[in-house]
């Protein structure tokens, strides 16, 4: 292998890689040796497009199953002929353990939760297996993270699939839980445009939200991000640093000796016709600059920065106030950076919710701006 590592990816006639052969025959060191060699030949595919993960998910082989996943995290997209992911195959084989290794692994990384509604050649999400083979401990693990209300290619939801099978064969739990998260019937379901529908139709708002943040996530290369982080935490400070030291400067004190009402020390100089536009502006700047660096910044592993940011709006807040005139107009123009700034972080974490809670009209959006994902 280390001479000639194209041979790791040659198949015999049976359809099988060197992997598949030594998962298959139980060579468990030479399975190790060669993911520890090399990673991505969990990725090849054999007979019907089946995957080492995907086997290891048929045959409940756990270990290697958590493995293969730390080895090579993107081995978990990959889908066999029927459209099946290695999801699919542990629910339909009643590998309850395999699926938990698999759904645990999703859950800790926050990693291509997506996967939890991709559809198998029919359609079925492994809610819709987990349906119809009455596997309520999956299910109940399911409907945080999916659309309940998902239709396969006939048209069915979750919870039609749980009632078309007979009177004895009905599981009153899975019923129970299915509800319980908002399922229901297709019949009763609003229904939604079609693809082309929606492509002939003018765009809507909505559309223009999904395609900015799919641009985001996918569409920036990593030097402009670089770029646009750079520049907004420019202006941030620039910003920052108007309130601390404004045109003008600050009153020092009262040394008031005349009958004029005193000034409050820190409170600016510069005459209110002039602070105005320049509050507002200001304000406007370091709400919409310290918006774009919450928007490029990962919404993952970055929960202490997220929270930074926060503290820095209100911090800026706090310091604008202290050096206005108390009149509401002053008020209003100081926080209307920071609606701006709540505008552009619930526009992303809306996003983000419906990402990973997605509805049917969203998947139908997301096909236009993600035609390769299923």
């Amino acid at each position: 292998m280390s001479l000639k590592p194209s041979l790791g990816r040659v198949l015999n006639h049976d359809g099988f890689s060197p992997l598949d052969l030594a998962l298959r025959n139980g060579h468990r060191e030479t399975v190790r040796r060669l993911v520890r060699f090399a990673p991505e030949l969990i990725r090849i595919q054999g007979r019907e497009r089946i995957t080492p993960l995907h086997y290891a998910a048929e045959v409940e082989e756990i270990d290697f199953l958590a493995e293969f996943l730390m080895k090579c995290p993107a081995s978990i997209e990959d889908v066999t002929l029927c459209c099946e992911t290695a999801l699919h195959i542990a629910v339909k084989n009643g590998k309850l353990r395999a699926f938990k290794v698999l759904f645990g692994w999703l859950k800790r990384t926050n990693n291509r939760r997506e996967i939890l509604n991709w559809g198998d050649e029919d359609g079925n999400t492994v809610l819709h297996v987990a349906a119809s083979t009455n596997q309520t401990e999956v299910a109940k693990l399911l409907v945080k993270y999916v659309n309940v209300n998902a239709k396969n290619h006939e048209g069915l939801t979750a919870l039609d699939i749980s009632n078309t099978k007979p009177p004895i064969q009905v599981n009153a739990r899975m019923k129970k839980i299915l509800l319980r998260a908002g399922a229901s019937k297709a019949s009763r379901l609003h229904q939604l445009p079609t693809l082309a529908e929606m492509l002939g139709s003018p765009e809507a708002l909505i559309e223009k939200i999904f395609q900015f943040n799919a641009y985001l996530d996918e569409g920036l290369s990593g030097e402009m991000r670089n770029s646009m982080l750079a520049a907004a935490i420019l202006i941030a400070t620039s910003a920052y640093q108007s309130v601390l030291s404004p045109p003008g400067g600050v009153h020092q004190g009262d040394t008031n000796t005349s009958n004029q009402p005193a000034v409050e020390p820190g409170e600016v100089v510069m005459r209110a016709t002039k602070f105005y536009p320049f509050l507002l502006g200001n304000s406007l700047a370091f709400g919409a600059s310290l918006g774009i660096v919450f928007l490029l910044l990962p919404t993952t592993g970055y929960g202490v920065l997220h929270i930074s940011l926060v503290l820095l709006m209100l911090g800026y807040i706090d310091s604008a106030l202290t050096i206005s005139p108390a009149t509401p107009t002053a008020v209003c123009f100081v926080f209307a950076g920071f609606l701006l700034f709540t505008l552009i972080v619930a526009v992303r974490m809306v996003w983000k919710l419906l990402q990973r809670f997605p509805s049917a009209s969203w998947e139908t959006i997301g096909s236009v701006y993600f035609p390769n994902r299923d």
